[in-house]
Parts: structure tokens; sequence; C-alpha cells
């Protein structure tokens, strides 16, 4: 489609082409136009009629409706004054007002024009068509100036009440034959220009071409037309959304603001390819780690169709210690629940300072792929954060100012080895999601099968694309992603790796109570030492404190005892050499034979919460 040539041209063809193309669905929609999926599968029209889509900032179709309302009050008081003024049908007010009603409804236009001869005989009703007419034409007279063109363009681009937005300097146009949104270049929209109005006065050189487009990209500018439209997934001529914790099926229109659309629509049916293929790569020898994964995944999968990943501000991680465990054919079937143009693959090593041009990529994003990770790379932890937490980010496109956005999409890294980090606080790990594909064919021997994706994709799409629905129906009901043993167990390993801080205390020291102590210089004395002989870095002495004092599933406080600070919850195991073993095995009374006044012994005024 020539977009400089037939974009945003409202006409009933490409609407009734529209409607011939949804007929094809296999499941068509119901008379009520839309359903939502229950917890069953099942279908509920009447839920959805009881419960309508809310417009998102209508915009002009508010304004239509009012105008409607003010010109209706206008002829019922022209009707009035037109039984002792002949003179009032032809005011400038009253006779925009009668050509709107001539264009709009004409049999209502035949009625009023009655009314009035009737109202007054001395109203000649033939100039009052001919001062109609001339207004009509002087209205559709376009100004021979930069300004008066470029609202003629976009008066052609718009459809119905729906018209062309500027977001992030660049020009979205309506589309009545698909019902989405679609970009239109700065070449194309000149490319209109020129066939519109090339050889009128002030436009018949490249540079009117130029300045009329720049014109257009002003005319309305909101860098958050598509951050507030509603949260969902536009399919062949579907739109599937998010109420109430449910997944609801409307017809695709323009008020959903969609840029891109799947070319399926979901289905309830058998995937026996797609079930065989998970159940061989997620299958585990311990109990439930094969379902739970397969869970995950669903909920995964489904937020990043439907756009929600974001809400729960997780970065997943698909880990394969061998190769060749499936990742890959995985992430090529589920890339077909995105619209590849929603796809990025922008890695967090470029989220960090001087990274505008990556981190603009992101924006409008829903999945962001990261294939392979090197294995010395450290992510910026701040940006990281930063970005997933959804804090408001500057981006900026080559030959565009910068612009600000929040990141809303789903991200996804693969990798063969634990990822290396430069933080180790709660916040930090608390954004991963982690999987395990742990069967390698490299390991088993099995042969390679490098069609399986397309075969299962070509094959089970709609199904697979249900059965994500249902997964982000899940997670939207339980606020977040479903627990998983094997991410539980893969993220303490990777926490101990990445720490060996975490890593000194699960080789030298057992967790406890208040009556397990140990003193801190010793601790921090046997700790460098494990430190040297393992060929790991140590953190100094303040940092120790700090993530001993602040990581909760650990359950260590500092206190002072007989004048030494003490870790209180820890100590170190039996085997650790003598002269580096400061633990205080005594009791807080047994300090010495002295107490106080009160009764109360002198360790225990000594021992103090730091």
């Amino acid at each position: 489609m020539n977009l400089g040539e037939n974009v945003g041209n409202s006409n009933t063809e490409d609407i009734e082409l529209h409607a011939q193309e949804c007929a094809l669905i296999k499941k068509p929609l119901t008379e009520a136009g839309a359903d939502c999926i229950e917890a069953d599968g099942a279908m509920n029209d009447e839920e959805f009629e009881s419960e309508p889509m809310p417009e998102i900032d209508s915009g002009p179709a508010d304004e239509v409706r009012q105008d409607s309302l003010t010109s209706q009050k206008v002829v019922e008081e022209l009707l009035k004054r037109s039984e002792t003024d002949c003179g009032a049908p032809f005011e400038e007010v009253v006779l925009h007002v009668l050509l709107a009603l001539h264009d709009r409804n004409y049999p209502e236009w035949m009625r009023v024009r009655a009314q009035l001869k009737r109202a007054n005989k001395d109203i000649s009703l033939i100039k009052l068509d001919k001062a109609i007419a001339r207004l009509g034409i002087s209205l559709k007279e376009v100004a021979p100036t930069h300004f008066g063109y470029a609202e003629d363009i976009w008066d052609k681009l718009s459809v119905e009440t729906h018209t062309p937005v500027t977001v992030h300097g660049v020009l979205y146009v309506p589309e009545a034959s698909s019902q989405l949104w679609v970009e239109m270049s700065l070449s194309e929209l000149q490319a209109k220009v020129a066939r519109v109005h090339d050889g009128k006065a002030n436009c018949f050189r490249q540079e009117d071409y130029y300045s009329i487009a720049k014109v257009v990209l002003t005319l309305r500018d909101s860098s958050s037309f598509f951050e507030d439209a509603p949260e969902g997934v536009a399919c062949l001529c579907s739109f599937y959304s998010v109420r109430d914790g449910k997944i609801c099926k409307d017809v695709l229109g323009l008020r959903h603001r969609q840029q891109r659309s799947l070319p399926y629509e979901p289905e309830d049916v058998p995937t026996p390819l797609y079930d065989a293929f998970r159940a061989e790569t997620f299958h585990s020898a311990n109990e439930g780690e094969e379902q739970e994964q397969i869970r995950l995944l669903d909920e995964f999968a489904g937020a990043c169709m439907l756009g929600i990943g974001h809400r729960f501000q997780k970065a997943f991680v698909w880990m394969d210690r061998y190769g060749r465990a499936g990742k890959g054919a995985m992430q090529e079937i589920l890339g077909h629940l995105v619209h590849p143009a929603l796809t990025s693959a922008i890695s967090p090593l470029h989220w960090g300072r001087g990274s505008e041009y990556y981190i603009a990529s992101l924006a409008d994003m829903r999945m962001n792929v990261v294939g392979e990770l090197p294995e010395n790379a450290t992510i910026p932890a701040a940006e990281f954060k930063s970005v997933l937490g959804g804090d408001l980010l500057t981006g900026r496109m080559p030959g565009h100012p910068p612009f600000a956005f929040r990141n809303r999409a789903m991200h996804l890294l693969m990798t063969n080895h634990p990822i290396k980090v430069n933080e180790h606080s709660e916040a930090y790990f608390a954004r991963w999601m982690l999987m395990e594909y742990p069967n390698s064919r490299l390991k088993s021997g099995k042969p390679l099968d490098a069609s399986l994706a397309t075969r299962i994709a070509d094959a089970e799409l709609p199904g697979i694309a249900y059965k994500a629905l249902k997964g982000a129906e899940r997670l939207l009901g339980q606020g977040a992603f479903s627990e998983s043993k094997v991410h539980d167990r893969l993220m303490g390993e990777w926490r101990v790796s990445a720490n060996s801080l975490q890593e000194f205390i699960q080789d030298n020291c057992e967790l406890g109570g208040d009556k397990l102590r140990v003193r801190r210089s010793s601790f921090y004395q046997t700790y460098v030492l494990w430190c040297k002989e393992n060929g790991r870095i140590a953190s100094a002495n303040g940092r120790v404190k700090d993530m001993l004092t602040h990581n909760l599933k650990l359950g260590i406080r500092v206190s002072v005892l007989d004048g030494h600070e003490v870790y209180r919850g820890v100590h170190f195991k039996p085997e650790t050499p003598e002269k580096f073993n400061g633990n205080l095995e005594r009791e807080d009374g047994l300090r010495d034979a002295g107490a106080s006044l009160d009764g109360a012994s002198a360790s225990d005024q000594c021992d103090e919460d730091f």
C-alpha cells in the first residue's frame, strides 16, 4: 500500500474490505462483538456486554457529540425566530449549522427547510440554498499558505474523528482498512504534499514540500499517545485486552491505538507438538519442576504478548549450561506472539551512561531479547534497576531531539553461565526470574532438529497464543509470577557464586539465633584469609558489615558486647582454624559474678544493639 496516496482516506470500500477479512476467521466474533476468556476457557458474551470498553481520551469524538447538541439548539432557536425575522437563516453562525446539517443529514435538512418556509413566507429558500452553497465552496478552498496546505493534508489523512498524531517526532496516521495506526515517514509525507498541491501558490519547490510536511507534524503532538492506549494485543480482526483480571476480546478499532497486528487469532485447540517439545525441554527428575517451569513459561509468553510484562519489573534469564537445550527454538516459537516491529535486542550492557541511542530503541517495545551475554561483562546495576523499575528514561533517535519515556518491555536474557554482577542487594536480585533448560542435546547425544520451531509455529500458533493468554490471565490473578523451585535453586547458586561473602558464609559458617555470635574483627580476618586462599576478591570491612546486616534472609545483626562489636545469628563451623575462631560461646550473664543494683548482670548492660 502506498501511504502517500491512500493512507487515511475514509472510504467505505476499505471498511467493507476489513469486515470481509474478519468474516474469514475460523472462530467468528459473536453478535455482541466481543467475549471474555473465563477461567475454564469458555467465552462469556454477557459479561463483556455489561462492561463495555471505555473510551480513553476520545478527543475529537467528544467534540463531535457536543457540536451535535449545540447545532440542535441553534436550529430550534432559528425556527422560533424565523416566524418574525426573515433574515435569521442568513446569519453566519446559522449558515454554518445549516451547511453541516445539509452535508451530514440531508433528510433532516429538507425537513428544516420546509419548516422555515411554513414559519415565514418571506424567507427565500432559493437564496438560502445559494448562500449555503457559497459557504460550502469557500470552506473547501485551501488557503495558499504552508499552514493552509498542511491543514488540508491533515484532514485528508484523517479517518472519521481520528486524526494523525506525531509521537517522538514521527507521524502516525489512522488506516481505515486495517484499523491500525501506521507510521508515515517524512519523505512519504512530502510526496503526499506534492501530489495534492504541487504547482499551487507557495507549493512548487522541494523546500515548500518539506516545510509543509514539517507543519503537519506540529498540528497534533502527543508523546504519550501510545502509552495511554489500552493494554492488549491486536490480532487478525480482534483486540484482546485486560479487564478486571480477565482477557477480553473486542472488534479491533482505531480507538485501541494499535500500530501492529498479529496475522492469526488465538484458539482453544490442541497443541501436541508444542506440548511434547516443552515436556522434553523441561523434563526433570525432581518432582514438580517440569510443571512449574511450563506454568512460568506461559505467564512469561502472555505478559509479552499483551504488553503487560513491565508491570512486574522482572527480567527473565534462560540458563543452559551446556548448549543446544532448546532455548533458541523456544524463543523462536514465542517470538511469533509479539510483532517483530515490537521486539528489540538491546543488551543491558548498553543501558549505561552515554547510551541514549540504545535506550531509545526500547521505547514502545514489548519484548527485548538478548541472545547471549559475554561471560566476563558486568551489567550496570543502577541503570538496570532504573529501566526495570519504570523510572523516566531519556532516549534519542538519530536526527531527532531527546525524548522521555518509560520502559514497557519484558526483558529476556539467554546465557550458558551465571551473569556477572557488581551489586548484591535484595532489591537487585529481586528483579530477576530464572529458568533452566536442563536437557542439552549435546550432552545426551540426541540429534538436532533445525526445523522443529518452524514446524511447531506453522501448525499450532493459534493454540500456543491461547495458552499464553491463559497464562497472562493467571499472572494477573496472582499479581506475581508463579513460584518455581528451579528459580529458587538457581538464585541461591548465583548469589553464592557472584558474592565472595555469600560463598564464605556457606563454606565456613552456621546461621541461627542470637545465641550464635562472633566478633566482627575475627569474622573479617577469617573472611580475608579465605578469599586469599580461594582466589576471590575480599570486600572492605565496612562493606561486609553493610551486606550482612541488610540481607534479611541471613538474619544477622550487629551488637556491642564487652566493648567489642559482634555479629549475632552466625558463628564459625567447628572445623574453622582455632586462631581465627572468634566465637563467643558463653551466655550474657556469665561475663562476671557482678550484678547491677536492679539485679541485672553487667553483661546484660553491656550487650547493646549497634
